[in-house]
């Protein structure tokens, strides 16, 4: 995986396959046209790892990486809304449910960001949306 796909949806597939194999290496590839984005749980990471070695840092990246998964992407769990593509840029748009601090769990919404270069697709970003913020057509009863 180089982070470069043919189309946004199968640049998300992609991401998900990462997060679900906890790759952080495959991860950081991903996002390698957004640095700051592949940098994002460096801050959790390190704090998790404690100061320790490369294995302890290794082993926070895949329970970050399995936390995400787990939250947001578990099967029946979620809605992957169909891109959205505008010349070179394209998003997605998914809904999660979680029981995370709720019961019965809440909806969640993320917005992927991907962008063309050179024939093929990167994922940029991805940003949690609030209620108030989201085009009703997005909004998902859960079931």
């Amino acid at each position: 995986m180089s982070g470069g796909y043919s189309t946004p949806d199968e640049a998300l597939d992609a991401y998900v396959t990462v997060l679900r194999t906890q790759d952080a290496e495959q991860y950081k590839a991903l996002f390698s046209r957004c640095p700051e984005r592949a940098r994002f749980p460096d801050d959790w990471v390190n704090k998790k790892a404690g100061g320790q070695g490369p294995d302890e840092k290794a082993k926070a990246w895949a329970d970050w990486l399995k936390s995400v998964y787990e939250l947001e992407w578990t099967e029946g769990n979620y809605k992957r809304f169909p891109a959205e593509v505008v010349g070179n840029n394209a998003t997605v748009h998914c809904a999660s449910k979680s029981s995370f601090g709720s019961n019965p769990p809440t909806v969640g919404y993320k917005r992927y960001d991907f962008e063309k270069h050179d024939g093929l697709w990167y994922q940029m970003n991805w940003h949690v949306l609030y209620l108030r913020d989201i085009d009703r057509k997005y909004i998902w009863n859960g079931k």
